[in-house]
C-alpha cells in the first residue's frame, strides 16, 4: 500500500516538475507578456517601400513631415527585420506604428512590437537623424535608450 502511494507521489511530482519547466520556458523575452498595459490597436498594413530618390522626395522641404517619418520608420523596421512583414500580415500578434508626439523640432514614432516592447524612434525634424529607445512593460522600469541610430532619409 505504501509503495503504491509512493509511486503516485513520484508520478505527481514528475508531472508538476514537467509543467513547471514548460511554463518557465515560455517566460523568455521573445514571448508576449501576459499583461499588456496599453490596449491593442489595429494592426497596421505595411505601406509599399518607395523606390523614389529620398532627395527628390524632400526637395523644397525644410523639414520632414510626420507622415514621412512614420513611413520611413516603418520601412526601417522592415529592413532590419525582414520577417516582420509576415508577422504583421498574419495578425497573430498586435503590432503597429503611430505618431506618439510631434513638435517643431522632433517627431516621435511609437512602434508597438509583436513582443510587447514599445520602441520609440526620436526623429530630428530638420536632419532626419534618429535615435531609438525601448520600454518593455513588466521587464524594464522605464524607457531606455539603445545604441541604434539611423537617418530616416535613407528609408523613405
Amino acid at each position: 500500500m505504501k509503495k503504491n502511494t509512493m509511486t503516485k507521489t513520484i508520478r505527481i511530482t514528475f508531472v508538476l516538475m514537467a509543467l513547471l519547466a514548460t511554463m518557465l520556458s515560455g517566460c523568455g523575452r521573445e514571448k508576449e507578456p501576459a499583461a499588456v498595459t496599453a490596449p491593442p490597436a489595429p494592426v497596421a498594413t505595411p505601406e509599399p517601400v518607395s523606390t523614389a530618390d529620398p532627395a527628390e522626395m524632400l526637395e523644397g522641404e525644410a523639414v520632414f513631415a510626420d507622415e514621412q517619418a512614420l513611413a520611413a520608420v516603418r520601412n526601417y523596421c522592415f529592413a532590419v527585420n525582414p520577417d516582420l512583414k509576415d508577422i504583421v500580415k498574419a495578425e497573430d500578434y498586435p503590432a503597429y506604428w503611430e505618431l506618439a508626439s510631434s513638435d517643431a523640432q522632433q517627431i516621435v514614432v511609437l512602434f508597438r512590437s509583436y513582443t510587447g516592447a514599445q520602441v520609440r524612434y526620436y526623429v530630428d525634424r530638420q536632419t532626419g537623424e534618429t535615435y531609438v529607445t525601448e520600454f518593455v512593460p513588466g521587464i524594464t522600469d522605464e524607457e531606455q535608450r539603445t545604441d541604434e541610430t539611423f537617418n530616416v532619409r535613407n528609408y523613405l
